[in-house]
């Protein structure tokens, strides 16, 4: 299993998303996660515990 560090994985993913004019919920379809779980993210509440999730979250070149 991969370790996340929360604060840098929030900042990358909102970083993501911004760079890329995404909202909340596009960038969610892309993943197939919630909403929920993107706002849970960029606030440093969570990480991705599946590592499908963490694989795609890389193929998409966020980095952390």
């Amino acid at each position: 299993m991969t370790t996340i560090d929360k604060q840098k994985f929030s900042r990358a993913i909102k970083r993501y998303r911004e760079e890329r004019d995404l909202t909340q919920q596009e960038l969610a379809r892309k993943l197939v996660v919630t909403v929920t779980t993107i706002a849970r993210w960029e606030l440093g509440m969570a990480v991705p515990k599946q590592e499908r999730t963490i694989k795609e979250i890389k193929a998409l070149g966020i980095t952390w």
